[in-house]
């Protein structure tokens, strides 16, 4: 099963990475903090990463 996880590089992003990856899932991780282009409100380029996937973890979140 492949998985699309925005907000994969945050806190609560990082380890539902790693346990997504145990149980044997490939993971597609979009994060401004990993890839500057990588912006949620970027609808084509989510659209193009998203394909493919058969689940979308969504944990992306403005902090600050």
């Amino acid at each position: 099963m492949k998985v699309f996880l925005t907000g994969g590089a945050g806190f609560i992003g990082r380890p539902t990475a790693g346990a997504l990856n145990r149980a044997g899932a490939e993971v597609s991780v979009f994060d401004r903090a990993l890839d500057p282009r990588d912006d949620i409100t970027g609808l084509d380029r989510m659209y193009a990463a998203v394909q493919g996937c058969h689940a979308v973890v969504h944990l992306a979140a403005k902090v600050g």
